[in-house]
């Protein structure tokens, strides 16, 4: 009889379920310490209130269908939530870069306006001014630079740590419910890490032909 992943070794092979589990923690009778809580769950077992029981089709479909939802839920809460180790690391403050000063609209002269002189010249007596007056001057062009906006440079943009995946853990539908019919939790294994883990690897060798 295997207590560890009941979910897993179990409901989902054999597509059996146990109900009316008296105690409060599923595990086997060799780990319960207690001689009343023995006592407790040989009396239920003998009277037929804790059974194995195998599911039809059509609600070992249903079960499925829960479990693999609460698997989703479980994973989009991790998800959500910040590693420990990214979430202990002080972040620095954004970075503002200061705004320049608006420069003044740069005016830029007509070639009529360039080529008059500024006032005319002191002609002797008698004779006439050789500087014939403009016929008009075109209207000035306007220049005016661009000011950039302020942009706000977060530190330690080019660092994206990817998300961890969530290990395996206990489902809210394990497949194991009390006398009451409320679900028991299963103790579940988590899987070992890698010895490697969020280490750098090389290219990988190319096999020789």
């Amino acid at each position: 009889m295997v207590y560890v992943n009941f979910d897993t070794a179990i409901t989902e092979r054999f597509h059996v379920v146990l109900e009316g589990w008296p105690l409060e923690k599923f595990c086997a009778p060799s780990s319960i310490a207690s001689r009343n809580e023995l006592s407790v769950l040989l009396a239920s077992l003998e009277s037929g209130s804790t059974r194995f029981r195998k599911l039809t089709a059509e609600e070992f479909q249903q079960w499925s269908n829960q479990r693999f939802d609460a698997s989703l839920g479980i994973t989009a809460e991790q998800c959500a939530s910040p590693p420990a180790d990214s979430a202990s690391e002080p972040t620095e403050p954004a970075v503002e870069t200061p705004e320049p000063p608006n420069p003044e609209p740069l005016v830029e002269p007509s070639p009529s306006e360039s080529s008059a002189p500024s006032a005319p010249l002191e002609q002797p007596v008698g004779q006439e001014s050789s500087v014939s007056p403009t016929s008009g001057l075109e209207n000035p062009v306007v220049t005016t630079s661009t000011v950039p906006a302020k942009r706000k440079l977060a530190a330690n943009d080019d660092t994206v740590k990817q998300r961890r995946r969530p290990l395996a853990g206990a489902f809210i539908n394990s497949g194991v419910t009390s006398s009451n019919g409320a679900t028991v939790m299963v103790p579940a294994t988590r899987r070992k890490e890698r010895s490697d883990k969020n280490k750098k690897r090389g290219p990988r060798a190319k096999k020789s032909s």
